[in-house]
């Protein structure tokens, strides 16, 4: 995936918060969840899993590298 494809911009990644949690830094593009694709933060969210009991894998383009990020399910509280 190149950056010319779309996807939504990670503006900013505020200490403590579960994106940085996640792994995310500002000026990150994310182009898929779960293997699909998402150009805007409705498929963004429509993507995302259910349940906290399943995991998230988030496709990326990080200093015009793809890169995968995995997170384990959480579990319940």
């Amino acid at each position: 995936m190149a950056k010319e494809e779309g996807g939504i911009a990670v503006m900013e990644v505020p200490a403590g918060a579960m994106a940085n949690q996640m792994g995310l830094l500002a000026g990150d593009l994310i182009q898929g969840v779960n293997g699909q694709a998402v150009s805007n933060l409705v498929q963004f969210f429509e993507a995302l899993p259910q349940s906290n009991e399943a995991p998230l894998q988030l496709r990326l383009v990080r200093h015009q590298d793809t890169t995968i990020i995995e997170l384990p399910p959480r579990p319940s509280e």
